[in-house]
């Protein structure tokens, strides 16, 4: 592969993070990457599997309502526009609870 222990540091700002807060860490941590790599995107790509479906089971508790707080109008048509996109690429659905 040719993504380095330093392309990871770099990308993921690893020697920014407080927690990794020796030379030694953040090496550890980009080493842990690497090694790892093939479940990472890095080019923002979304990866999917037939391995597991995910549900919630909620049993016979009928779903909960709430009042959406408002949002900033600009927050708001970022969001929206994000959504859209993430429908698009199949990462989410419409809700299908009552």
């Amino acid at each position: 592969d040719a993504l380095t222990e330093d392309d990871f540091v770099n990308l993921f700002r690893l020697d920014e993070n407080d927690l990794l807060n020796t030379p030694t860490l953040v090496k550890r941590a980009a080493k842990l990457l690497r090694r790892f790599r093939h479940l990472i995107s890095i080019d923002g790509a979304f990866g999917q599997t037939d391995l597991i479906e995910h549900t919630i089971h909620t049993h016979d508790v009928p779903p909960v309502k709430v009042r959406h707080k408002p949002l900033n109008p600009i927050v708001a048509e970022q969001l929206c526009k994000q959504v859209d996109e993430w429908r698009e690429m199949g990462v989410v659905e419409p809700s299908t609870s009552a």
